[in-house]
């Protein structure tokens, strides 16, 4: 069901990229699809972040440029991220998996590590320079993101414990930042192809127990935009 969800996003912010034009003037419509690394940071003395893994994202930005040329846009849309991260405590940890995991709490040294994926609302500015040669260059400042949990998977190696289901051990909503570099070239009359690389993270902590974990990582991401 998880990978058949992430299907449907990914197909639908592309075609969302590619079917609807640009209702006003200086309008743009930004398909995105990335991958990068990304893991939880640590931000309590008796954890430890468990590394960064491979994650994945796609979606659609919407930019205005008011009328005053584009080299400055303001941004909004949504996007899916879907990400592993783990951390281990130094301490025994409290834990809810009722119908998996018997216990109420983990031993201290043991990793645990999560599966997760998020829907995100983005909002923020885009600069760019003026085109030459059919090459531009711009910069993403995102600094605020409401994001949605969608679901989450825990696994506990040395408990046996693979892929359950633990919505509650992490926290529904919160707030991200993305900050962005790239180039894009033009292939068309209103169609340029674009290249960018991103460093993004949360403000709040993802996790409900022991908490203070925050997202951190970049990412890769191919873009086609349409004006």
């Amino acid at each position: 069901m998880r990978s058949l969800t992430s299907s449907i996003i990914l197909v639908l912010c592309f075609l969302t990229a590619a079917t609807i034009p640009a209702v006003a003037q200086n309008a743009t419509v930004t398909g995105r699809l990335g991958f990068g690394f990304m893991g939880l940071k640590s931000r309590a003395a008796h954890t430890d972040a468990g590394g960064l893994k491979i994650g994945v994202d796609a979606g659609v930005l919407f930019g205005y440029a008011g009328g005053n040329g584009d080299n400055l846009q303001w941004l909004l849309g949504f996007q899916y991220l879907g990400g592993h991260g783990g951390w281990i405590s130094h301490d025994s940890t409290g834990i809810w998996l009722p119908n998996t995991f018997p216990q109420d709490s983990i031993e201290a040294g043991k990793k645990i590590k999560y599966k997760s994926s998020y829907l995100t609302i983005p909002f923020g500015v885009r600069l760019q320079t003026s085109e030459a040669q059919n090459l531009r260059f711009w910069a993403e400042v995102l600094p605020m993101q409401l994001s949605f949990r969608m679901g989450t998977k825990i696994s506990i190696p040395d408990y046996d414990v693979k892929n359950v289901k633990a919505r509650k051990e992490t926290k529904l909503a919160g707030f991200w930042y993305e900050y962005g570099l790239g180039g894009s070239y033009t292939l068309g009359s209103n169609t340029s192809g674009s290249l960018g690389l991103s460093l993004f993270g949360s403000y709040s902590d993802l996790l409900k127990s022991p908490g203070k974990q925050v997202l951190r990582g970049w990412k890769i991401s191919l873009r086609i935009n349409f004006t």
